[in-house]
């Protein structure tokens, strides 16, 4: 229950009482019915205490907090049209609370005319469009949209497919703004469903490649054996 309707609800039993306390008086009630409606007004206060002594934001929650990235890679091969999806485990020591997330694509095979083996690269073309609209992306340059979810309540991140731009860089070479932060259960997982949107990579006449798609939660791990979802009162 709400705060404020719990202390509408003890406003009214405590008018109750005195109405009680009074018909007493007066031989119409017992004094068992007014102890009776005594004990409810001190177990909605208990209540109500409880609830006004929970934590409204994570900021609120103590404890230290260390600056901490998860990190997951999802293989693709050459051709490769099929989501895949990877995870991490969240360490036992307490919840994390992710600030941001980036996303890019490290090509693992040598190509003369691929990008080079293991550099970062972007996960979407759109840098590409960006900086040269005439020429269009490199050879060997992947799109891959993305889903995430977390272990333990299955809860999505995303209505739908993310597209890769939005994980990735904008032309100042600023991060996306990826929102309030949002926070994973200790000993729970962080799972990310990559999905190519053509084969890996964009096709060539003579060439393909493989590679690998790394996503990093950046955030920071509170330090204390808890559970957020108990600390908030919610079920998840």
């Amino acid at each position: 229950m709400h705060p404020a309707e719990l202390r509408q609800h003890l406003a009214n039993l405590q008018s109750r009482l005195a109405t009680l306390e009074s018909s007493n008086a007066q031989g119409q009630y017992s004094l068992g019915q007014v102890q009776n409606d005594v004990s409810q007004i001190v177990e909605r206060r208990e209540e109500e205490k409880s609830v006004l002594q929970k934590p409204r934001f994570i900021e609120d929650i103590p404890g230290p907090r260390m600056p901490y990235t998860y990190s997951i890679t999802i293989p693709f091969a050459a051709g490769d049209t099929v989501p895949l999806t990877r995870g991490v485990t969240i360490a036992a020591d307490g919840p994390f609370v992710c600030t941001s997330i980036q996303a890019f694509w490290r090509p693992t095979d040598t190509q003369a005319v691929a990008p080079p083996q293991n550099t970062w690269n972007p996960v979407s073309t759109l840098p590409y469009r960006i900086f040269s609209a005439a020429t269009g992306p490199p050879v060997g340059q992947a799109e891959f949209g993305f889903k995430i979810t977390t272990g333990g309540s299955g809860r999505f991140w995303q209505s739908d497919w993310l597209a890769g731009p939005i994980l990735d860089r904008i032309a100042s070479g600023r991060s996306w703004y990826q929102g309030i932060s949002g926070w994973v259960e200790r000993a729970n997982t962080l799972h990310v469903e990559a999905r190519p949107e053509f084969a890996i990579p964009a096709p060539s006449p003579s060439e393909t490649y493989a590679g690998d798609v790394w996503i990093y939660f950046h955030g920071y791990q509170i330090l204390i054996p808890i559970n957020l979802a108990e600390q908030f009162g919610w079920t998840v």
